[in-house]
C-alpha cells in the first residue's frame, strides 16, 4: 500500500483484494483489515479501494466465515469496511451490490454470524434510489 509507483500500487493492491479471501495467513487478515477500515473511515469518498475490488474481497471474506467454521473460529474478530465506503457516495453503494456483497449480508442478517453491523450497513445501502431495490 505504501509502493511509490502507481500501477504497481494498483496491481498490488487488486493482487491483495483477490487472494485474501482464500488465504490462511491470519494475521495477514487483521493487519490488511484493519488497514482497509481504517482508510475507508478517514477517506470515505476515495475511488481506489472501491474501483479495485475491495467489495468483492469484503463479499468473499464474509461467504468463508459463513461456509468455513473452523477458519472462522481461527480467525481473530476483523472489520469490513463495507458500509464506511457506501454511506457516502451513491456510487459506491452501486458497486457495492454489484460486488455481490448482499446475499453474504443477508445471511449475516439471519444469525448465521454477528449481525449488529450487518444492519448498519444494509442500512447505508437502502438510501439510494439506486441501490435500495437490491434488498
Amino acid at each position: 500500500m505504501k509502493e511509490s509507483h502507481l500501477p504497481t500500487r494498483r496491481a498490488g493492491i487488486k493482487k491483495c483484494f483477490t487472494e485474501l479471501p482464500d488465504s490462511d495467513e491470519h494475521d495477514d487478515h487483521v493487519i490488511v483489515l484493519s488497514t482497509l477500515w481504517h482508510v475507508a473511515m478517514a477517506q470515505p469518498t476515495d475511488k481506489e479501494y472501491p474501483s479495485l475490488g475491495v467489495h468483492e474481497c469484503m463479499g468473499s471474506l464474509i461467504q468463508r466465515g459463513l461456509k468455513d467454521k473452523n477458519w472462522l473460529l481461527r480467525v481473530q474478530n476483523i472489520y469490513v469496511p463495507i458500509g464506511s465506503y457506501t454511506m457516502h457516495k451513491a456510487e459506491f453503494e452501486e458497486k457495492a451490490v454489484e460486488s455481490g456483497v448482499i446475499p453474504p449480508l443477508m445471511e449475516l442478517l439471519r444469525g448465521k454470524m454477528s449481525w449488529v453491523v450487518t444492519v448498519h450497513t444494509l442500512g447505508h445501502l437502502t438510501r439510494y434510489n439506486s441501490t435500495f431495490p437490491a434488498l
